[in-house]
């Protein structure tokens, strides 16, 4: 009894030893991880930041599903 007991308290110990001295960015991801960075990137349109507007106001944005660069003019309600 005395050894099972001496392992699992082992066992215990190892497994909180882990979880203090293992980086935050070091442990395994988790399902919920996963899904939040998967639902973080659904905006199809990105702003592009260092191409200034056109001389019509349009600015210029990344579409993720073509890949391509377009200029669109976002209207009050886009927003």
């Amino acid at each position: 009894m005395a050894g099972i007991s001496n392992a699992a308290l082992a066992n215990i110990a190892t497994d909180i030893g882990k979880s203090i001295f293992t980086k935050v960015e070091n442990r395994p991801a988790t399902k919920g991880d996963i899904q939040a960075l998967l639902n973080k990137n659904t905006e199809r349109y990105i702003l592009v930041k260092n191409i200034p507007k056109r001389f019509d106001g349009a600015s210029a944005y990344f579409d993720t599903e073509s890949k391509q660069v377009v200029h669109l003019k976002i209207l009050p309600q886009w927003k």
